[in-house]
C-alpha cells in the first residue's frame, strides 16, 4: 500500500515498528516525521527559544506553511517542552512590547504594563534611553 512508501523527510528512516518512534503525519501539510526527529527538532527550537512560531521542519526546504500545534508538541516532547515554550512565548511577548517591564525584583519573575502616566513620559522622552523609573508589580 501507499503507507509503507511513507518516510520521515528529516532521517528518510521508513520502517518504524518500534514503538519508541512512530511516524507522525502533520495535519495540515503531506510531511511526514518520525517522532524521535520531530521531538529533537521541537526540543531545539525550544531551548533556543525559537517559540514565536513552530513551523514544519521542512519549510526551510519548501516553504511549507503549516505550524505545529500545541497537542502535538505536547504529544511528541511531552508536557515539560510545552510549558517551556509557552513561558518563552509570554517573555518574548513582554519584551516586544514597549510598555512593559519586568519587576526590579531579581527574585520577582512577573512583569506588567506601564500606566499611562509612565506611558506618558516615556512618549515625552524623545531620545531612546530606557526609562529609568523604578517600576514594581501592582
Amino acid at each position: 500500500s501507499n503507507e509503507t512508501s511513507k518516510a520521515c523527510s528529516i532521517c528518510f528512516e521508513q520502517d518504524h515498528d518500534n514503538e519508541d518512534s512512530k511516524l507522525v503525519p502533520l495535519e495540515g501539510c503531506s510531511h511526514v516525521f518520525c517522532s524521535s526527529c520531530l521531538r529533537q527538532y521541537v526540543s531545539l527550537r525550544v531551548e533556543s527559544r525559537k517559540v514565536n512560531c513552530m513551523p514544519c521542519p521542512m519549510k526551510p526546504v519548501n516553504g511549507c506553511k503549516v505550524e505545529i500545534l500545541d497537542e502535538v508538541v505536547r504529544e511528541i516532547a511531552g508536557d515539560e517542552i510545552l510549558l517551556k515554550m509557552k513561558r518563552f512565548q509570554e517573555e518574548n511577548t513582554i519584551e516586544r512590547n514597549p510598555f512593559t517591564r519586568w519587576c526590579v525584583n531579581p527574585k520577582c519573575l512577573r512583569a506588567f504594563v506601564l500606566d499611562e502616566k509612565m506611558k506618558e513620559s516615556l512618549s515625552n522622552k524623545q531620545t531612546n534611553q530606557k526609562n529609568c523609573e523604578r517600576g514594581v508589580c501592582p
